[in-house]
C-alpha cells in the first residue's frame, strides 16, 4: 500500500507530465531543493515571460508559491500578476493548478491588453530597436522633405495602438496626487457573485491583497473594469478608455475632466438657480409631495405596529436587499465597514497553552514580531463581521441572537468540538492557527448568518471568504519591520501539523472592534 508521501511525490510527477506535454520545451525542472519538492519553470515560447511553482511536500493540498519573471513587466505589474496567480492558486488547494494558472497568466496579459511577444530567437535587443526607430524616423523626415503632398503618405501601415496605462498607475495617481479628492472617484469591478460592483475609492485598502486581514475589504486589481471621476468614467479597460494619463489617444487627462466636469456643473446650477426665481409655484408644489410622503411613511409605520412586524425601517433588510445595496452607483458608498464580530472564545485550557507556547517560539525565530503577539484574554474564532451602526442597530441585532437561542441551542448539539490544528499566514503581517471545519459548523455559521440577515442586521463579506483560525500574531498594517515571505515559511514550518487541541462550542459574544484592557467590549453572549 502506498504511502501518503508516495501518492503526493506521484500526483507531482503526473502533472509535471502534463505540463510538459501542454508546453514542450518549454519547462525546466529542479528537485528536491531544500524543502521544496519541485521547482517548475515555466518560459513561454516567443514572450518575455517565465513563470516559476514551488511544489512543497504536501502540494496540492497545499497552494503552489508562484513567481513571475519578467524585463518587459514593471514591477507593480509583476506584484498584480502574482498576486492573481497566488489568489487562484489558493482558491484551487487540493487540485492540480500549474496548467491552469499558466492559462489565467496568459488570459491576464490579454485583458491589460500587455505584448511581451518576444524576437524569433526569444530575446529582445533594445540597442537594435534603438537604431531601427532612428533610421525609421530619418526616412520620415527625408520623406518629408521630398514632397508637401500628406496624401502621398497614405499607404504607410496603420499605427500599432499604444500601451495603456493599468489599473495599478491610476490607483497610484489618486493615491499620490495632492490635487485629486479620493471621495470623488469610484471603482467599477467584477464580483464572482454579483457582477459589476461599484464602490468608493476609499471604501479598499490598497496595500499588497496578501498583506491585510479578513476584516479589510480590498480587490485584486485584474478584477478592476473602471474608474469614474463622479460621473464620469475616465478609465475602462474594456473599452480602451484612459483620460487619467490620456495613454490612449484622448488627449484627455484627468485634470482636463476634472475642469470640464465643473463647467458643466457650474452651468447646471446656474441653470438650476433660474428655474427656481421663475418658477415660485413649483416650490410650493414639491413642499406638498414631501408632506404627503412623510404621511405615508407615518401610515406603514403605524401598520407595521399594528402588525407586530419588529424588523426596524432602517434596516438593510434580507440578503437580496444588502446585494441590492452593494450594486448602488453614484456618490454614496454602500459598502459598511465592519465594527463589530461574533465570536467564539478559546476557553480549553489545552489550546490556550499551546497557543502561547507557539507563539513564544514564533517570536524568537520572528524578534520583530514580538510585540504583536495576540493577548491570551483576545483568543477567539471569528464566526461573523457586521456592521451595527448605533445604539439601536446594537440592541436589534442583541435582542435577536436572543431570539435564536433555543434554535442555536438545539443546533449545537450536533456540532462536535472544533479541532484547531497547524499553523499558517496571511501575507507578512498574520500569523494563525488553523480550524477544521466539519459540514455540522458549517452549518451553524449559515444558520447564524442567514437569520440575522434576515432580520435585519448588515453582514459583511470577508475579503478571503469564511475562513476561520484562531489569531497568534498580528502586525498593524505598513509595519516596515516585516520578516519576508520565505523568513515566516521558514519560522512557521515545524508546526505545520501541530495539534493545539479541541474547542467545544460553548457560547458566541457579541463584540465591538474594541480593545479596553486587552479584553474585546462584549454587549451580548448567549451560552450553551
Amino acid at each position: 500500500m502506498a504511502t501518503p508521501e508516495a501518492e503526493i511525490s506521484s500526483i507531482q510527477d503526473k502533472e509535471i507530465s502534463e505540463i510538459r506535454s501542454q508546453y514542450p520545451g518549454q519547462i525546466k525542472v529542479l528537485s528536491f531543493i531544500g524543502k521544496i519538492q519541485h521547482v517548475v519553470m515555466l518560459s513561454f515560447k516567443d514572450l518575455d515571460l517565465q513563470l516559476k511553482f514551488q511544489l512543497t511536500d504536501e502540494y496540492p493540498n497545499s497552494a503552489a508559491s508562484v513567481s513571475v519573471r519578467s524585463t518587459s513587466l514593471s514591477h507593480d505589474q509583476q506584484e498584480v500578476l502574482i498576486s492573481h496567480l497566488q489568489e487562484e492558486a489558493e482558491l484551487n488547494k487540493g487540485q492540480s493548478v500549474m496548467t491552469h494558472l499558466a492559462d489565467r497568466a496568459l488570459h491576464w496579459l490579454q485583458d491589460n491588453s500587455i505584448d511581451l511577444k518576444c524576437s524569433t530567437d526569444g530575446k529582445t535587443d533594445k540597442k537594435n530597436e534603438k537604431r531601427k526607430n532612428k533610421r525609421k524616423e530619418k526616412k520620415s523626415e527625408k520623406g518629408n522633405d521630398k514632397t508637401d503632398n500628406p496624401e502621398d503618405n497614405s499607404s504607410s501601415t496603420p499605427a500599432k495602438k499604444s500601451a495603456m496605462k493599468t489599473a495599478a498607475d491610476v490607483i497610484k495617481r489618486i493615491q499620490w496626487d495632492s490635487g485629486l479628492n479620493h471621495q470623488d472617484f469610484y471603482v467599477g469591478y467584477f464580483d464572482r457573485f454579483l457582477g459589476i460592483v461599484e464602490k468608493c475609492f476609499t471604501a479598499f485598502t490598497w496595500e499588497d491583497i496578501a498583506s491585510v486581514d479578513m476584516f479589510t475589504l480590498t480587490i485584486p486589481q485584474h478584477r478592476i473594469q473602471y474608474f469614474k471621476y463622479k460621473t464620469e468614467v475616465v478609465w475602462d479597460k474594456g473599452e480602451r478608455i484612459d483620460n487619467v494619463f490620456g495613454s490612449t489617444g484622448s488627449n484627455l487627462t484627468i485634470t482636463k475632466v476634472i475642469k470640464i466636469y465643473e463647467e458643466k456643473e457650474n452651468e447646471k446650477r446656474e441653470e438650476d438657480d433660474r428655474l427656481k426665481k421663475e418658477s415660485d409655484g413649483a416650490v410650493g408644489a414639491q413642499s406638498s409631495v414631501e408632506n404627503n410622503t412623510e404621511s405615508m411613511r407615518d401610515d406603514v409605520k403605524i401598520l407595521m405596529e399594528a402588525l407586530s412586524i419588529e424588523k426596524p425601517m432602517y434596516f438593510e433588510g434580507n440578503h437580496e436587499t444588502n446585494q441590492h445595496q452593494e450594486k448602488k452607483v453614484g456618490h454614496i458608498n454602500t459598502r459598511k465597514k465592519p465594527n463589530f464580530f461574533l465570536s467564539l472564545d478559546i476557553s480549553d485550557e489545552n489550546v490556550r497553552k499551546n497557543a502561547k507556547e507557539v507563539q513564544e517560539i514564533l517570536t524568537s525565530c520572528l524578534p520583530n514580531y514580538a510585540d504583536y503577539i495576540q493577548p491570551e484574554s483576545t483568543f477567539h474564532i471569528t464566526l461573523a463581521i457586521m456592521n451595527l451602526e448605533d445604539p439601536d442597530h446594537i440592541s436589534h441585532c442583541s435582542k435577536l441572537l436572543k431570539e435564536m437561542e433555543p434554535a442555536l441551542v438545539e443546533f449545537v448539539r450536533k456540532v462536535p468540538p472544533l479541532n484547531i490544528r497547524g499553523v499558517g499566514n496571511f501575507g507578512k503581517g498574520i500569523i494563525f492557527a488553523g480550524v477544521k471545519v466539519s459540514k455540522e459548523f458549517s452549518g451553524f455559521i449559515h444558520l447564524i448568518t442567514e437569520s440575522l440577515q434576515e432580520g435585519g442586521v448588515y453582514i459583511c463579506k470577508e475579503s478571503r471568504g469564511y475562513n476561520p483560525h484562531l489569531t497568534l500574531i498580528k502586525c498593524p498594517r505598513g509595519l516596515k519591520e516585516m520578516a519576508s515571505h520565505e523568513k515566516i515559511a521558514q519560522c512557521i514550518h515545524p508546526f505545520k501539523h501541530r495539534n493545539f487541541g479541541a474547542q467545544t462550542l460553548d457560547a458566541i459574544h457579541l463584540y465591538q472592534m474594541v480593545l479596553e484592557d486587552d479584553r474585546y467590549i462584549e454587549e451580548a453572549v448567549i451560552k450553551f
